[in-house]
């Protein structure tokens, strides 16, 4: 592989078929509509936020002159979106060239053939959920969060391989990787590490994070001012969030660190990935497919006999109750019950760890989960049926 600007990060991996393949014409669809919804980021709020002026500048004068506060809120509000707007065009400015086994196909001259695509209400909620994403990861008002997710994982996989590492190479997967920052600690403590991500939200920004960010603190986001409710003080909705936070390039010599774009379940389903991998973690992962059978038997396979899962979160199951998609949704007790006749041995379970995702810390409503911590080893044959 090409090495990145910070001979940190491998060039993302695509595992998709080449040009001349009819399918790619969807594919350019797809990329180009995600790089449109971040480029017109800016635009589609400002004409959110219209409705909200125009309301206020409809009432009576004197409910705007008791309201004139929150107008000149608005006009702030609108700043912080051509503030976003700034490091979204930095994100997507290289994109073309992320891919490194697939120049010739997301190259301008391909892209610039395609019609034009129109993000939806969904595509810019998505680039909203990624400003958090950066909050979380990236940020050190995030770490305390991080710290509730990631130190335990980190803990339990230095306390089973700290030594192997020294004399021998650890492989370690991370699949719904996000902007990296989990795969980052890994690389960062010695292990051959490697990312998959099926968003390309994430990718385009883990891509910028990791590849092509400078130093510390070198761009600031406005994460909540999408969230319209339940501020006790203006300022925490207009809050700047710096980032990032750690020097993205300050990681072992030779590090081997890469990143892979797809679907977990087809991309791993390779001879090559099967029976190789010494570690796999998952974080707030495994209930992101239709059926979570399927993927703790894409983990057991993917592992090497005696390889261990590590897996932290709770049971979001992301297609339950969506129209038109089909998902099973088994109770925890049932998913432990199934890991063990796959073919795994929990050593390890608590199921009342408790996390957050992407909080506000400063809203007037939080959430947190009861999430489910668990390590398994693979055994050598999975147990019969």
């Amino acid at each position: 592989m090409e090495d990145t600007d910070h001979d940190d990060v491998d060039h993302i991996r695509s595992c998709k078929r080449r040009a001349g393949d009819p399918e790619w014409d969807g594919e350019r669809l797809h990329f180009l509509k995600i790089i449109t919804t971040f480029k017109t980021y800016e635009r589609f709020n400002q004409q959110r936020l219209r409705a909200n002026v125009n309301f206020v500048d409809s009432l009576s004068p004197s409910h705007q002159k008791l309201l004139a506060d929150y107008r000149r809120h608005l006009t702030e509000i609108e700043q912080c979106f051509t503030k976003n707007q700034d490091v979204f065009h930095l994100i997507v400015s290289e994109v073309s060239e992320m891919f490194e086994n697939h120049d010739d196909v997301y190259s301008n001259n391909n892209m610039d053939k395609l019609p034009k695509v129109a993000p939806t209400v969904f595509d810019q909620d998505k680039l909203h959920a990624v400003l958090k994403q950066i909050y979380r990861d990236w940020s050190v008002e995030g770490e305390k969060e991080r710290d509730s997710c990631y130190t335990v994982i980190l803990e339990e996989l230095e306390r089973r391989y700290a030594q192997i590492k020294l004399t021998a190479d650890v492989r370690v997967l991370l699949p719904g990787a996000g902007l990296g920052r989990l795969a980052h600690e890994v690389v960062r403590r010695g292990y051959v590490t490697e990312g998959n991500e099926f968003s390309l939200f994430m990718l385009f920004t883990s891509n910028y994070i990791l590849n092509k960010c400078r130093g510390t603190f070198a761009h600031t986001i406005y994460p909540f001012i999408h969230q319209l409710t339940n501020h006790a003080h203006h300022e925490d909705q207009i809050r700047g969030v710096k980032f990032p936070d750690v020097d993205t390039s300050d990681i072992p010599a030779n590090s081997r660190f890469s990143m892979t774009a797809g679907d977990f379940l087809d991309v791993y389903s390779t001879p090559e990935n099967t029976g190789t991998w010494d570690v796999l973690i998952t974080c707030f992962f495994i209930d992101c497919s239709h059926n979570i059978v399927e993927m703790i038997e894409r983990v057991h396979a993917c592992l090497r006999p005696g390889g261990c899962w590590i897996n932290l979160g709770p049971l979001l199951y992301h297609f339950a109750d969506i129209p038109g998609e089909n998902s099973v949704e088994p109770p925890l007790d049932f998913v432990l019950d199934i890991i063990r006749k796959i073919g795994f041995n929990i050593e390890k379970q608590i199921l009342d760890y408790p996390t957050q995702y992407a909080e506000n810390k400063k809203s007037m409503l939080r959430y947190s989960y009861r999430s489910a911590f668990l390590v398994s080893i693979k055994t050598k044959e999975a147990t019969e049926q």
